[in-house]
């Protein structure tokens, strides 16, 4: 009779435990991220026209991010595609060494309107844990880069307003917390660089050289 009465509640404890484990948390299936942050854009750029050559580095903060979505071909790796980006408000070129006819300027500073990176192309994550939060991606895609009109502390303006692109890569390293079944939250640490060429307002060639560390906050679903 003790058993008859044990059995039922030894039951009531055990059988909801499979269907509990029905959605574990591992990074499986459909997987989207938002992240957003702050870093730091810089361009190794060499300017050739009528004028003579002209190179130096231009640089600022950046507002960064990225989209992107993947579905898992195994637990824990992802392929998909992305887009990312970065923002500089207010790049400033230094050390500008400008070759001519009739000898070499340097130019102390240009101060530029805006800049601007951003790449389309496909990507893959790993969590090397499914269930886990460490994960590295990598991306590799085409690059578009922008910069604006610059001046001189002298008030002279410099007419490059321009867009290029070129072959472009972003790696990443990052950990995510979960929240909920299949929300996550996360810090991501990524590095983009770009090669390419562009044309400015005088048809004077353009050759850049682009990259951006970036710190990242995200979110994604799986």
């Amino acid at each position: 009779m003790r058993w008859f009465v044990t059995a039922p509640m030894f039951a009531a404890f055990v059988l909801p435990l499979p269907a509990s484990a029905q959605q574990p948390r591992v990074h499986d299936g459909v997987h989207v991220r938002a992240a957003f942050g702050a870093g730091y854009g810089a361009d190794s750029a060499t300017r050739e026209g009528d004028v003579g050559e002209t190179e130096g580095t231009v640089g600022g903060v950046a507002l960064s991010g990225e989209l992107s979505a993947g579905y898992a071909l195994f637990p824990g790796g992802l392929l998909g595609a992305g887009f990312y980006f970065n923002h500089v408000p207010s790049p400033k070129a230094r050390d500008i060494v400008w070759r001519q006819g009739l000898g070499t300027i340097e130019i102390d500073e240009i101060e530029f309107d805006h800049g601007g990176y951003w790449m389309l192309g496909p990507m893959f994550d790993y969590y090397p844990i499914p269930s886990g939060g460490l994960h590295a991606s990598l991306a590799v895609g085409w690059g578009v880069f922008g910069l604006g009109d610059g001046e001189l502390d002298t008030g002279w303006r410099v007419d490059t307003d321009q867009k290029g692109g070129g072959l472009s890569g972003a790696v990443g390293v990052g950990y995510d917390f979960w929240v909920a079944s299949g929300v996550s939250i996360g810090v991501l640490g990524r590095f983009m660089v770009a090669r390419g060429s562009a044309e400015d307002d005088e048809n004077a060639d353009w050759t850049h050289t682009v990259y951006s560390p970036a710190l990242l906050f995200s979110a994604s679903l799986d």
